[in-house]
């Protein structure tokens, strides 16, 4: 599945918003551990919500306690259809 995807989005889709939004799949990240520790994509997400939300507490909110629960599959990500 990676390597289609790195086939269609050569030298396409490797901006901090497309890396962030492949982070963000729950269909991708919860299939494959390659996605859960890609730097790029994490370093995708960093940027993203540097860019949304100036506010350093409100990052550090959204690193340390959402995207926790994302990454650890808890609350409403645990459920079937978030990796459907």
């Amino acid at each position: 599945m990676i390597d289609i995807i790195k086939l269609k989005s050569k030298d396409r889709l490797y901006g901090a918003l497309h890396m962030a939004s492949f982070y963000l799949n729950p269909y991708c990240f919860y299939q494959d551990d390659m996605i859960q520790n890609c730097i790029a994509a994490k370093d995708g997400i960093m940027n993203v919500m540097e860019l949304f939300y100036p506010n350093v507490q409100l990052q550090l909110q959204i690193n340390y306690s959402e995207l926790e629960k994302y990454k650890d599959c808890k609350g409403s990500f645990c459920m079937t259809v978030a990796a459907e």
